[in-house]
């Protein structure tokens, strides 16, 4: 064993796991623990010729022996499975019949043939991991080679390949160099003609051009006729008929302009005088509402529902959903609501006994 570099106590408890006996141990770091501990205490015992019993203990005992590592319950498993499998010998009720504590000694035959068997399973697999990476290399040397082989195959059947491509080429190029001086001959004699056609086209072009745009300032003057005929509006028709009347075949969403631009900083002060400060969102909400509804509506929805007591837009803005209900119903948004309509706001059985 190496030279520790910290210098501890002469007496001072360790514990050790070692990879033979976590092995024969089937993994369990207690069971591989406890074997090192008896076979320290086994061998100091033969150096002053005594027995390696070791005990009377318990389970409590043997885990302050190693440290608190283990628990109790994991010490007596432990103990069990050592014991299974003939690593340990046990000897209870040493005092009395009674008594609870256990002598423990490890067999070291038993642990010996185990390691050795677990060691000769080790070297079998390292020499099938061997045998199998030699193998491999051999299969990798192989494919390699052949690979290289193919490409030597493919490089000579390319290089083959373009020579003949060359020679094609240089041969197409002498029967090309030869038809292109008949060709130079046969285009100079089409050129004249060429540019007598260009002449027609040009002339044709421009007539069809001229045609066209007398056939625009003939529209442009009757279209011009038309805006200038009166068009009045139906006056008859109510605010519902008259979005239902619209040119879109759909009713319209838009309720009738009042002349002036939309105030949306009135209904900002309308709104936080009787809520509270208006946000960025609240702000882009009151200015959605008055770009649609008109701002006489919004602050009219504002102001009744201060006064039932709401606390936020949102309110507001399930009222002006009824509005637009009602616009596409043909009523007006300035009615107050009548008895029997007040499931635009609740639900219920008793939502007509209420009194607006």
């Amino acid at each position: 064993m190496a030279k520790r570099l910290i210098t501890a106590p002469a007496k001072a408890k360790f514990i050790q796991i070692r990879e033979e006996y976590l092995a024969i141990c089937n993994g369990d770091p207690c069971a591989a623990a406890l074997l090192h501990w008896l076979e320290r205490w086994a061998s100091w015992r033969a150096e002053i010729g005594q027995d390696a019993w070791r005990g009377p203990l318990t389970r409590a005992e043997v885990s302050m022996e190693l440290l608190g590592t283990f628990t109790v319950y994991r010490i007596g498993r432990a103990i069990s499975m050592l014991v299974k499998c003939g690593y340990v010998d046990v000897m209870q009720g040493v005092r009395h019949a009674y008594d609870r504590k256990q002598m423990l000694r490890i067999n070291v035959e038993v642990v010996q043939e185990a390691i050795d068997a677990w060691f000769r399973i080790v070297e079998d697999a390292n020499s099938q991991n061997a045998k199998c990476e030699n193998e491999e290399s051999k299969m990798r040397i192989r494919i390699m080679e052949d690979a290289n082989s193919q490409n030597a195959k493919c490089e000579n059947e390319e290089s083959k390949m373009r020579i003949r491509i060359m020679e094609d080429a240089n041969s197409q190029n002498a029967k090309c160099g030869s038809a292109s001086s008949t060709l130079e001959d046969q285009s100079l004699e089409s050129e004249f003609s060429d540019q007598k056609e260009d002449q027609k086209a040009a002339a044709e072009h421009a007539r069809e051009r001229a045609e066209a745009a007398a056939a625009a300032d003939s529209i442009t003057d009757k279209m011009r006729e038309s805006f200038d005929q009166p068009h009045p509006r139906p006056l008859s028709q109510g605010r519902g008929e008259f979005f239902k009347a619209g040119t879109l075949g759909a009713p319209s969403t838009t309720p009738p302009s009042s002349g002036r631009p939309p105030l949306r900083d009135e209904a900002v002060t309308v709104y936080e005088r009787n809520f509270s400060k208006a946000g960025e969102a609240v702000r882009r909400g009151i200015a959605a509402a008055v770009a649609r509804y008109g701002e006489s509506v919004v602050i009219g929805k504002i102001e009744q529902a201060a006064r039932k007591g709401a606390k936020s837009w949102a309110y507001v803005e399930a009222m002006l959903a009824d509005v637009q209900g009602a616009w596409n119903a043909g009523a007006d948004a300035t009615d107050p609501p009548v008895k029997g309509d007040g499931k635009r706001y609740i639900t219920g059985k008793y939502a007509d006994m209420l009194e607006w």
